[in-house]
């Protein structure tokens, strides 16, 4: 099976959509939060709302038969780096806002260190 890491980002339509693309006996979805380093209130419901995204997420894709798994992480984008490599991901699926988070002389940087394949969304 090959690894597919989507960051979520709570747009379920989209998530869904994309996952369509990924045939459940292939790829093994890992579901991903992507937390901010910001502090305060904000950032408070802000994971508490990626929790609740990823776990009714994983609840919708089990019942129709994908395999899952959540991982988080906390930091910047780069942070995503270590998680695929170290799950030899195949795929990561981004979220372009996430992307964009990037300094502009950090994309080549990003991308040669990603293993495998990136989409944005």
């Amino acid at each position: 099976m090959q690894n597919v890491i989507l960051v979520v980002n709570g747009d379920k339509i989209v998530q869904k959509r994309i996952l369509r693309l990924f045939n459940k006996e292939f790829y093994k979805i890992v579901l991903m939060g992507l937390f901010p380093p910001s502090t305060g209130p904000t950032k408070v419901e802000a994971e508490r709302n990626q929790w609740q995204d990823l776990f009714s997420l994983r609840e919708e894709l089990e019942p129709l038969g994908y395999a899952v798994s959540i991982v988080t992480e906390k930091g910047s984008v780069f942070n995503l780096i270590n998680t695929a490599q170290m799950l030899s991901a195949d795929i990561v699926v981004l979220p372009k806002k996430k992307f964009l988070t990037l300094a502009q002389d950090e994309f080549e940087d990003f991308l040669t260190q990603l293993p495998g394949t990136l989409i944005l969304y």
